[in-house]
Parts: C-alpha cells; sequence; structure tokens
C-alpha cells in the first residue's frame, strides 16, 4: 500500500502517487545467484490504482491505464500488420480475465526462410523414406 503513516496517498513512496508500482515490468538481478529475475508488477499497479481510485474518486489514478489503452487502440488503427492476440484466459465463476499483447506479423523474408527451411525437411524426410522403406 502507498499510504503513509500520515495518512496521505503516496507519502510512503517519497509524495508519488503511484507508490513506485508504475510501470509494466521491470527485470533486476538477485543478489544470491546473479541471474535476472523478471517480475511483472502489473497486478501490483491495477490495485493499487484502483484502491487510489475508490478512495478518493480522483479519476487520475486511471489515466495510466487509459493511455496505455490508447496506445494500443492507435498502434491497431495505424496498421502495420499488428495484432492483438489472447496469451493467456483466466476464468472465475462466471467472469473472464483475457490477458493480451500486441503483435506483429513476420517480414517477407522471415517467412521466405521459414519456407526454406520446411522444403529442405520435407526433402529430407522423403529421401530418408524412399532409402529405409
Amino acid at each position: 500500500s502507498n499510504i503513509g503513516l500520515d495518512g496521505k496517498i503516496g507519502s510512503a513512496a517519497g509524495g508519488k502517487w503511484y507508490g513506485g508500482v508504475y510501470g509494466w515490468g521491470f527485470s533486476v538481478v538477485v543478489p544470491q545467484t546473479g541471474a535476472l529475475a523478471h517480475r511483472s508488477t502489473v497486478h501490483l499497479g491495477l490495485a493499487g490504482f484502483m484502491n487510489a481510485y475508490l478512495l478518493t474518486g480522483d479519476d487520475r489514478f486511471l489515466d495510466p491505464w487509459r493511455r496505455q489503452i490508447d496506445k494500443i487502440r492507435v498502434a491497431l488503427e495505424t496498421g502495420g500488420g499488428r495484432a492483438v492476440v489472447p496469451l493467456r484466459m483466466y476464468f472465475k465463476d462466471a467472469l473472464v480475465k483475457v490477458e493480451v499483447g500486441l503483435c506483429t506479423g513476420k517480414k517477407l523474408y522471415d517467412r521466405r526462410d521459414d519456407l526454406k527451411k520446411k522444403a529442405e525437411l520435407r526433402e529430407i524426410d522423403q529421401e530418408m523414406k524412399k532409402r529405409l522403406g
């Protein structure tokens, strides 16, 4: 929670109303292992923003989410082969939560490379069947 001992929102995080949970994800180095740990804080941000909105009724707590939705909408409208793709679905009673991702299709040269590899593998399989069969 980002409510300080004085009861003000943001006082626990140096006056930042978003409380240090703003952002879609971050990676940190785990001191014990030295490996990167990818930690998504989206769920913390959503809960923090919604709690602040419910406590104050101030619409500015919803602005980061609105801006993110607007960015996704603009990316889809401008074209460029982008699409919103469902990544995960969560079910709870009659509710469904869908995690979506903004994806870009393959470039033409990537598709050509993949088709060439598939054709080569198909030829190898056919030759193996001829020799063994």
